[in-house]
């Protein structure tokens, strides 16, 4: 991830503490990504009380096209947001969230943790997420435990501080620049084992 095109707004501590929590959700709108156990999660938590904003970023799927304008009242859809804008959008919100069923290590977790957002992904994927830290991992397929983390992140704002600074931190160490260096010092050590 290119840390020096995602970068944190400074944000005060009022930031963090306003009335309505906005979870934001980057990717294609649909089952795959696992964007109804989100929107399904987030309208508990408001039948309960909480004031919760879910903002979307993203091009609805085919599939999911009539099941999206059904809901589409109850969101703040900001459509497919160019490349070089993402990084207003991920400091616009206080976590990313992204319950997904099939992923692999997607870039938009690393390039909102570069940007000093915390994540809330699915437990099977693999970015650079330490639960409770920086981020949580969710079950696949369990809204409840979604309604469960998004609570309590709700609940306690200041953790947002200090996942949002180690969020960053974690993006800090794991630039493309270290990962290509530590992928040639491993081929370097190979290489050598081999001629030894």
């Amino acid at each position: 991830t290119d840390c020096t095109k995602f970068v944190p707004t400074n944000k005060n501590k009022d930031f963090y503490n306003r009335d309505e929590l906005t979870v934001l959700f980057v990717s294609y709108i649909g089952y795959r990504k696992g964007f109804h156990l989100l929107y399904d999660a987030i309208e508990r938590l408001k039948e309960n009380g909480k004031k919760i904003k879910l903002r979307v970023a993203g091009s609805v799927e085919k599939f999911y096209s009539s099941r999206f304008k059904e809901i589409a009242n109850n969101i703040e859809y900001i459509g497919r947001i160019p490349h070089n804008e993402l990084n207003d959008i991920y400091n616009s919100a206080h976590f990313l969230a992204l319950p997904s069923y099939f992923e692999g290590s997607p870039l938009v977790t690393y390039e909102a943790l570069a940007a000093g957002l915390p994540v809330l992904i699915t437990e099977d994927m693999q970015p650079i997420v330490e639960d409770g830290k920086n981020g949580f991992f969710i079950k696949m397929n369990d809204v409840n435990d979604i309604v469960d983390k998004i609570s309590w992140i709700y609940e306690n704002r200041n953790w947002l501080i200090e996942a949002s600074k180690m969020a960053r931190e974690s993006a800090l160490k794991n630039t493309w620049e270290i990962r290509y260096s530590k992928l040639i010092d491993l081929y370097e050590k190979l290489l050598n084992e081999r001629k030894g």
